[in-house]
């Protein structure tokens, strides 16, 4: 049994004038957010054994702050740059194909819309989702190896938001 857990990062600040969108930061609110759906998750004894972030400073901090809250180092944080550059979501399920096998969780911290796009996917009958920042949706999928993982082959866990 395999289990995906998809994490819209938490609330940024705008965009300031020259600034790139990939150095946006989080928000005060943004970080609290961050902060609760760790605790949250801590609380349901939810864990990740593998952690794919973009590389997004949003999203990094996002990722960082979750995982530091549920003792998961974040040294082992993979950063995939095509979680922030994907335009299709084809990619993650190419992704899934790559990944190491000897972990059942994987955390995905991305952005929308394709990772709302990316939650749709994966369970059948839900169309057009739409993630909250620092949004959590879980799927499980009944197979051994990452590989397996296909379109519309979920089964919807949970979605909760700050």
């Amino acid at each position: 049994m395999k289990e995906i857990t998809l994490i819209r990062h938490a609330e940024a600040e705008p965009c300031q004038p020259g600034q790139k969108d990939i150095s946006r930061v989080l928000s005060k609110r943004g970080e609290q957010m961050a902060y609760t759906m760790g605790e949250r998750l801590l609380q349901q004894a939810i864990r990740p054994e593998m952690v794919l972030s973009s590389p997004a400073e949003r999203a990094i901090k996002t990722c960082h702050t979750m995982c530091s809250i549920l003792d998961f180092p974040v040294g082992q944080v993979q950063v995939e740059s095509e979680i922030y550059f994907a335009r299709d979501v084809n990619y993650f399920f190419q992704l899934f194909q790559k990944l190491e096998e000897g972990s059942n969780q994987l955390f995905m911290f991305g952005h929308n819309p394709y990772i709302s796009s990316l939650a749709s996917a994966l369970v059948p009958n839900l169309t057009m989702f739409t993630m909250s920042v620092c949004g959590v949706f879980r799927a499980s999928f009944p197979v051994d190896l990452w590989a397996e993982i296909l379109p519309g082959e979920g089964k919807y866990l949970s979605y909760d938001k700050p």
